[in-house]
């Protein structure tokens, strides 16, 4: 019996289904300039934040103004700038810091640059006129009443001996400038009457005395016409003398009220 070839079609066998796997493999692109451009920016923040260039080394710092190595020195540390980074570099209140401490500053100026990281602290001194010589120590004083400690001696300024003025503190930082001006115009006037300045003591009551060639103390105050009280007080000793008085002290600082006495009052 002959047998029949079927032949196998594909609506005979129905749909035929592949399974085909599509799992996708995607490629990473990388970016390499905004790589670059990262790991550059990451470098220069960390350049920035710990490079040396960037700190205010001890000799980087430099003061101009003063020829005092030691106060120099003094200045440096009174900055509170040393050590620190660039961003935390406060010059105003650096020179705020000094002026508060060195009294004998009457100008502070503090300019850094950005970088290299570097400061000149530019000083200004001041030039005092007169020497006072009070009993906890000496100190200087300028034209504007400023009292500072002396830094040395001064042979060519006026000493004034005695208490300071009740005006000025006790940290010496300041004084009432009208009076101290009239202080040294004073002793200006006195020495060009032939009183010599370091012949002359302050006091807070009688202002400024003197102990004359026979040892009577003279006070002449401070301030007003001193040749008028000079001239007052020959007067009144050529006349005591006339009569063989000779006075201990004498209170010339009020022409309506002029005073003498025989015992050593003050």
């Amino acid at each position: 019996m002959k047998r029949r070839r079927y032949y196998r079609t594909t609506a005979l066998l129905g749909p035929r289904y592949r399974v085909v796997s599509h799992t996708a493999r995607r490629r990473i692109r990388i970016r390499w300039p905004a790589v670059v451009i990262t790991v550059c920016m990451i470098a220069l923040a960390g350049w920035v934040g710990f490079g040396n260039a960037w700190y205010l080394d001890w000799e980087d710092a430099t003061v101009v103004g003063t020829a005092s190595q030691n106060l120099a020195f003094k200045i440096k540390e009174a900055s509170d700038l040393m050590g620190r980074h660039r961003s935390g570099l406060k010059p105003a209140k650096a020179e705020e810091a000094i002026l508060k401490k060195f009294p004998q500053l009457s100008s502070v100026h503090v300019r850094c640059a950005i970088f290299p990281t570097r400061c000149e602290i530019e000083v200004t001194e001041r030039d005092p006129i007169l020497v006072w010589a009070a009993p906890e120590q000496t100190y200087w004083v300028d034209r504007e009443g400023i009292f500072f400690p002396a830094a040395g001696e001064r042979q060519d300024l006026p000493v004034v001996s005695g208490p300071l003025p009740v005006d000025v503190p006790a940290e010496a930082t300041s004084g009432e400038t009208g009076y101290v001006v009239e202080i040294f115009q004073s002793i200006a006037t006195l020495s060009s009457l032939g009183i010599s300045a370091e012949a002359l003591s302050y006091d807070e009551r009688y202002g400024l005395i003197w102990t004359d060639p026979e040892g009577c103390r003279v006070a002449f105050g401070v301030g007003g016409d001193m040749k008028v009280r000079w001239d007052l007080y020959r007067d009144l000793v050529r006349d005591l003398a006339a009569r063989g008085v000779h006075p201990r002290v004498i209170d010339v600082r009020s022409a309506q009220a002029i005073t003498y006495a025989v015992e050593p009052l003050w």
